[in-house]
């Protein structure tokens, strides 16, 4: 950090020194300036001049556990909890703004002859196993795989609560919550370092070799060369990951992927192109519905390693990477990359388009709805490929044909075979063949959410309150609820709300249609919530906690796949006085397609709002007839959408001009086309008694959400 002149005058003042080495901790809450730490003096700085070293670290770091050092138990050391516990140690009078560094160690309880200085070998030649001084490797014994705490000093937490009053404002939580934020350790997503002294130590070295086996069969990059002039090098990083299990009682397997920093690329020079398409969860869930229902074979593929299987046609250097072999006999060289790594902007793409041209090779074709779709006679039969990135699902009549076919993608690329689908895309599939049904469910990833260690003991006494709905139907969440710069006692933590409503709305797209309304009101104020916010996102977790085993089910016995939606809408329901669209598709009487949306407009009157509703509607019901038509399932009559609105259906099936409709946007009259000339739209008129929609619209009472509910196919298992 830069010293200003006029705070270095004095004698000697130009012998003075003119920046100051600290530590970077967040962003000040004050002014648009970085908030900064100095470890020795534990003095706080804020400052716009600041020159950032990312690669040099000059303070040895000191393991520790902050909970045993605060006395709490570890399912305590929240953020809230170690800020409660170190601002009643205010109180005990001590003044560290005026206290040396050497005093406030001194006046610490603290054996520092405890305390394991560590850090890496430089001339490491194994995966980057950590090393005391003496060589000796650590015992994994003495580390808490849990709950580690990487501190400055061993006093650095409780230096910093002392700051005097003046000096302390709403930054006080965001330096302290920085200091221990290392300390709760993600074991499913650890850092390379974390990886070695940690309980899958091995599981996560195996993981490494296999990583780089595969890097070097597939020739990836070059041999360890001279960094030519002109050029930069691209930093990289080793991702580990425990995978989810697929099914309980499942060994979790450790998988290490090496990503390029791909957010350091310069555009025309290190990539030109990034798009690469993927399948939509609409499709997958009309593509499991009508091969559940024609009874077809389902099996699932992954690709090993697919980035690294595509060509890269720029010239990009690495530096070389951590658990790379032997990687300190090769100091100040580089390695050109030859084929994609994860992380490379333009690997997705390249991926795609090589996979593409071989599926076209052995006599498949993408369909236009949807171009990771595939439609192909191979061995005499009509065969089915969705394609999702690197994993696919393959549908064929006969087991036989299936197994030749993924023979012919294995010539080509090295596969996974996982056989019939049960785990797809994090969701889990069951399949009763006899029935011809097939089952989607979240339950253990909502299961790892109601348990998440980030709530606090009392949030997860509240959660285990079971709800019979996901949101009051009496509360109205709005802006007005959200903290303002004056008055920061509504905030919650942003960052933890934001990783749930991310959580949930997988939860919602993808098998739980029953919660999307509430989780998009919510997801809406995720850049400010305020304590409702929380709360309403409490009331979802409570719901899911008490429907843990509820499943969509798709597919089932019909004589032919036929299309029929639903739509409603809630008008002027917003505090803003939007209206909320919400539409279903079902697909032999399964539900493939749901929203919930605000509408762009305000709408004038409730006609007006469900016209604009029954045009959106339309839009996923065209696209759904076209893609079935692609695969073989052509649609022989129009597509009913049901409304409840008789004002609405009369102005889409008359083209009479009417001075009530002169201000509508002329896209909205989309509808009349399709029901008046082409005929592929029929509306028809229900009650809305039965207007399963309305669920998707507005927050209902118990007795007629749970009416909703059961019409959407979803059961309890």
């Amino acid at each position: 950090m830069h010293i200003p002149q006029e705070k270095r005058k004095g004698p000697g003042s130009k012998l003075f020194d003119k920046a100051r080495e600290l530590v970077f901790v967040g962003y000040s809450e004050r002014s648009n300036s970085w908030l900064l730490f100095d470890p020795n003096t534990h003095e706080e700085f804020r400052s716009n001049e600041v020159l950032f070293d990312e690669e040099y670290q000059s303070i040895k770091r000191s393991k520790i556990k902050l909970s045993e050092r605060l006395n709490l138990s570890p399912a305590q050391t929240t953020q809230n909890d170690v800020i409660k516990h170190v601002e009643t140690t205010e109180n005990a009078g001590t003044n560290a703004a005026e206290t040396s560094a050497d005093e406030i160690t001194t006046s610490n309880d603290v054996n520092t002859d405890e305390i394991e200085q560590e850090y890496t070998s430089p001339n490491s030649a194994d995966l980057g196993v950590k090393y005391d001084e003496t060589n000796q490797q650590i015992d994994e014994d003495d580390i808490d795989p849990l709950l580690t705490y990487n501190a400055f000093n061993p006093i650095t937490a409780l230096a910093v609560a002392e700051a005097t009053e003046n000096e302390k404002d709403d930054s006080f939580d965001n330096i302290l919550y920085a200091l221990i934020s290392e300390e709760i350790v993600d074991i499913d997503n650890p850092t390379f370092e974390q990886a070695m002294c940690g309980p899958y130590k091995e599981a996560f070295i195996k993981g490494i070799e296999s990583e780089y086996k595969s890097l070097m069969e597939n020739k990836v990059f070059s041999e360890p060369i001279d960094l030519p002039k002109g050029f930069k090098t691209l930093d990289t990083k080793i991702v580990l990951k425990l995978k989810e299990a697929e099914f309980k009682g499942a060994v979790r397997r450790a998988k290490a992927r090496l990503c390029a920093r791909g957010f350091k690329q310069v555009q025309g020079i290190d990539f030109f192109e990034t798009f690469s398409p993927v399948a939509s969860l609409d499709s997958l869930r009309i593509f499991l519905t009508i091969m559940a229902t024609m009874d077809y074979e389902i099996d699932c593929v992954d690709v090993i390693t697919a980035f690294l299987l595509a060509n890269l046609q720029e010239e990009i250097y690495i530096e070389i990477p951590d658990g790379y072999p032997n990687k300190h006999l090769h100091r100040g060289k580089v390695l050109r990359l030859l084929k994609n790594l994860y992380g490379l902007k333009q690997a997705p793409m390249e991926w795609n388009s090589t996979i593409d041209t071989y599926l076209n090779i052995i006599g498949f074709k993408s369909i236009q709805s949807d171009h990771c779709i595939y439609v192909g006679n191979f061995s005499g039969e009509i065969c089915y490929i969705l394609l999702y990135v690197d994993d696919m699902l393959i549908a064929t009549k006969s087991r036989s044909t299936i197994q030749l076919l993924k023979d012919a993608i294995n010539n080509k690329f090295p596969i996974q075979d996982k056989g019939p689908v049960s785990f797809f895309l994090n969701m889990h599939i069951h399949r009763d063949r006899k029935a011809r049904v097939i089952t989607l469910h979240q339950q253990p990833k909502i299961e790892k959410l109601l348990s998440d260690a980030r709530l606090t003991p009392e949030e997860k006494k509240l959660i285990s309150k079971v709800s019979k709905i996901p949101a009051s139907p009496d509360k109205f969440l709005s802006h007005d609820q959200c903290p303002t710069a004056n008055d920061k006692s509504n905030a919650v933590n942003r960052t933890l709300f934001q990783s749930f409503v991310g959580m949930l709305l997988y939860i919602a797209i993808t098998a739980r249609p029953d919660v999307s309304t509430a989780v998009s009101s919510v997801a809406r104020f995720s850049h400010n919530p305020g304590k409702a916010h929380w709360q309403a996102v409490l009331m979802i977790l409570r719901y899911l906690q008490g429907t843990l085993r509820m499943r969509l089910q798709l597919g089932g016995v019909t004589k032919y796949p036929e299309l029929r939606a639903y739509v409603d809408s809630d008008w002027a329901g917003d505090k803003t006085r939007k209206s909320r669209t919400g539409f279903v598709v079902f697909l032999c009487g399964s539900l493939v397609i749901w929203s919930s949306k605000l509408q762009k407009c305000i709408a004038l009157s409730s006609t007006e709002a469900e016209y604009v509703a029954v045009t959106a509607a339309a839009r996923y019901v065209i696209w759904a007839r076209q893609f079935l038509q692609e695969l073989g399932f052509q649609q022989p009559n129009s597509t009913p959408i049901c409304e409840d609105n008789k004002g609405c259906i009369d102005i889409a099936t008359s083209s009479k001009a009417h001075p009530s409709i002169k201000h509508i946007d002329i896209r909205h009259h989309f509808i009349r086309e399709r029901v008046q000339e082409i005929k592929d739209i029929n509306l028809q008129k229900v009650g809305t008694d039965v207007m399963v929609a309305d669920l998707f619209t507005k927050q209902l009472p118990f007795p007629i959400f749970k009416r909703h509910r059961d019409k959407l196919q979803l059961f309890h298992h």
